[in-house]
């Protein structure tokens, strides 16, 4: 026959071994170590925020950079039809050929 009550103390044996049991203490360097990880990280969201803040300063700068040097290159297009125009008719004045106008 079984003894009941061997049963039930290798029963709460079982039952010891396969539940955890963590300790819910905090020690004072644990918290240090936990507070020094949270100030890296708040500085290095900082340091990363201060830098894209630099990079679309810089992106706008050179955007507005690229505004003015595609209306020089529009105006210099402009300028060399311009002068185009004339070198060509120059040069049919000088042949005596008569200046024919394509458009």
């Amino acid at each position: 026959m079984v003894n009941p009550t061997k049963d039930t103390s290798q029963q709460k044996d079982n039952v010891a071994i396969s539940t955890w049991c963590f300790r819910r203490e905090i020690t004072l360097p644990a918290l240090l170590h936990l507070l020094v990880i949270v100030i890296m990280l708040v500085a290095g969201w900082s340091n990363l925020q201060k830098d894209l803040a630099l990079i679309q300063h810089d992106l706008d700068q050179l955007i507005h950079a690229n505004v003015g040097l595609q209306e020089r290159i529009e105006k210099l297009a402009g300028r060399q039809q311009d002068h185009e125009y004339r070198l060509k008719t120059l040069e049919q004045q000088w042949s005596g050929k008569p200046c024919v106008e394509k458009g």
